[in-house]
């Protein structure tokens, strides 16, 4: 199964999670969590086929993706922030993109491929702007190259 890393904090309601699920059992985990009232918080695909997924309790709308290309991806993303939904979860692999959106307003910034340098200085000057980050990976393919969204 391979190694985790997670991170807990201090909460209330209900919790689900699935590590190794096929798409279709996500899909329809996804369904019955939706129904009750919990919404996708995280969505990963290591790249075999398989996905992990955490839904935590929410309201209102949510659209996600799984497994689709950047060229797939892009104008879905510009689509979703048109229609008033920002990233709150993204799994960018090369040209294997999950991602999660929920309602929000404000700017978003999404940069993939940069530098160490590149995601300090962007951070800061998001920072500055009032963004905070949302999520961040490391290309495990080179140890100096980074993805990151930023949103109010």
């Amino acid at each position: 199964m391979g190694n985790y890393s997670a991170v807990w904090r201090s909460g209330s309601g209900a919790q689900h999670w699935i590590v190794n699920y096929s798409f279709d059992d996500l899909k329809s985990a996804d369904d019955t969590h939706f129904a009750n009232g919990l919404r996708l918080k995280v969505l990963r695909s290591p790249g075999d086929g398989s996905y992990l997924a955490v839904w935590r309790p929410g309201s209102g709308g949510q659209h996600w993706w799984a497994g689709i290309s950047h060229d797939e991806w892009h104008p879905i993303d510009t689509e979703m922030f048109n229609k008033g939904y920002r990233i709150v979860s993204l799994d960018y692999r090369g040209d294997n993109i999950s991602v999660v959106y929920r309602p929000g307003s404000g700017a978003q910034y999404v940069h993939g491929g940069i530098t160490f340098d590149q995601f300090k200085q962007l951070d800061d000057q998001y920072f500055s702007e009032g963004l905070r980050l949302v999520t961040m990976m490391r290309d495990y393919n080179g140890w100096n190259e980074f993805m990151a969204v930023w949103n109010n």
